[in-house]
C-alpha cells in the first residue's frame, strides 16, 4: 500500500474521530462547509510545504496554534487536536530533496486532507 494511500485511510479516521458534525442542511450551511474544508486543505498545504523545507515539527505545531487562535474554528471541519494529527501526518511522511517531488507531496497531501474533508460533507462520516 502505498505512503499516500495510507495517509488517505489514517486521515479519514482522524477526520472522523475529531470533527466538529453538524447538519448540513440548506445551501448557506454548505458553503460555510466548503470554504471550511478549503482552508483546511490550505493548512495541511502549509505544513507539507514546511515539512519539505525541514522546519521542526514544534515549530509547526506552534504556528498551527498560533494561526486558530487568530481565525477561530467558527467554518473550520476540524477541530485543534484534528489539525494537530494533520501535523503529525504530514511529518510521517517522506522528505524529498529536488523541488518537483516536494511540490508533489505538498499538492498530494493537500488533496488528500481537502477531499477526506469533503467525504466527510457528502457522507455525514
Amino acid at each position: 500500500m502505498s505512503l499516500f494511500r495510507q495517509a488517505s485511510l489514517v486521515l479519514i479516521f482522524l477526520l472522523v474521530t475529531t470533527s466538529n458534525s453538524r447538519a448540513q442542511s440548506d445551501y448557506g450551511d454548505a458553503l460555510l462547509y466548503s470554504q471550511g474544508c478549503r482552508m483546511v486543505g490550505s493548512l495541511a498545504e502549509t505544513v507539507m510545504g514546511e515539512r519539505q523545507k525541514e522546519v521542526p515539527i514544534s515549530e509547526m505545531m506552534h504556528r498551527i496554534k498560533a494561526t486558530v487562535s487568530l481565525i477561530g474554528f467558527d467554518g473550520l471541519p476540524i477541530d485543534e487536536n484534528g489539525l494537530a494529527k494533520v501535523v503529525l501526518l504530514a511529518y510521517e511522511m517522506p522528505r524529498f530533496h529536488s523541488s518537483e517531488l516536494q511540490q508533489d507531496a505538498v499538492s498530494a497531501f493537500r488533496n488528500i486532507v481537502e477531499r477526506q474533508c469533503y467525504n466527510q460533507q457528502l457522507h455525514g462520516d
